[in-house]
């Protein structure tokens, strides 16, 4: 339980080192999306042309609410 709160409270944030559809290395920051109490960022990949966020390929992809899950943030 505490790794993934763990993972809630910080991976979501992070830059990642591929893109999470194609797994290519190209890709920047386009901006964020509004999250309670910070701002997830949003990447857009140049290999396939997507956008992606950390929780993109994971059970949390439309979650807006993960201060629900604890303390997150």
């Amino acid at each position: 339980v505490e790794q993934l709160l763990d993972y809630l409270a910080y991976a979501p944030f992070e830059k990642p080192e591929v893109c999470s559809l194609c797994e290519s290395p190209n890709f920047y920051a386009t901006g964020n999306y509004s999250r309670p109490n910070k701002q997830l960022p949003i990447f857009y990949c140049v290999g396939c042309k997507k956008q992606f966020s950390q929780l993109t390929n994971t059970i949390f992809n439309r979650t807006w609410h993960l201060e629900q899950w604890g303390h997150v943030g």
